[in-house]
């Protein structure tokens, strides 16, 4: 069966399915693992470091190793704070996404095509819905006013910005031809291939965030209080 025929499952919420769990845990590893050898990586560079300034109080004519080592450690420590920056990052997006799973059932869109142009929060994305004036979903926010008909009649929901926890640009063109989605559509959720794997974030875009002046929750807060059986 292809992927996109995949039916979604009957679970209550999303990461009630397995290969949907499956396939969080198994990211957040890949996350953990990245630091774990950038860590690695650091010890090494400043043992090096060491064993070059060693080298040159034994030989005080011997600069160059001491530049040579400075260097290094300089490298490994800029490289170590990006890796702590992104996979920090990459953690919270997945604890954010298990909430939201956890709150929410999968549903499937017909096709998720990506749009053109760049957005810092992710890959700039937009839902296909089933039928013209197809009701929102269960717990959604939008409204008539948030989707878009092309001229072949097809509808369409607002651009979104979708993220790959460990990659912010990577997109699967499988997508677009069937996914799975738990979530609110006007505000967020998380996006996957149907079976749950390619699991993405997903936001609105940082233009609309920053014209957003709305006080209170924020979005994620909002994803939350709008699922279903929550008030």
């Amino acid at each position: 069966m292809h992927g996109s025929e995949l039916r979604v499952p009957l679970t209550k919420v999303a990461f009630d399915h397995p290969e949907t769990r499956s396939e969080w845990k198994a990211t957040r590893r890949r996350v953990r693992l990245k630091l774990s050898l950038w860590s690695v990586l650091l010890v090494g560079a400043l043992t090096l470091c060491g064993l070059l300034a060693e080298v040159r109080w034994a030989a005080p004519t011997a600069r160059s190793d001491n530049s040579v080592g400075g260097l290094i450690g300089g490298v490994g420590i800029l490289g170590y704070v990006f890796a702590l920056y992104t996979c920090c990052g990459a953690l919270s997006r997945l604890r954010k996404a298990r909430s939201i799973l956890e709150a929410y059932p999968w549903r499937r869109f017909p096709a998720v095509r990506r749009l053109s142009g760049k957005d810092p929060a992710g890959v700039p994305v937009q839902f296909r819905l089933a039928e013209r004036g197809e009701e929102p979903g269960r717990g959604d926010s939008s409204s008539a006013d948030d989707v878009y008909v092309d001229d072949d009649g097809t509808v369409w929901s607002q651009s979104m910005s979708a993220r790959n926890p460990l990659r912010w640009n990577r997109w699967n063109e499988s997508m677009e031809r069937g996914a799975w989605y738990a979530g609110d559509v006007a505000i967020g959720g998380v996006l996957a291939l149907p079976g749950g794997s390619g699991l993405m974030t997903v936001q609105r875009r940082m233009q609309v965030l920053s014209m957003d002046r709305q006080p209170g929750r924020t979005d994620h807060e909002r994803i939350l209080a709008a699922a279903p059986g929550r008030d």
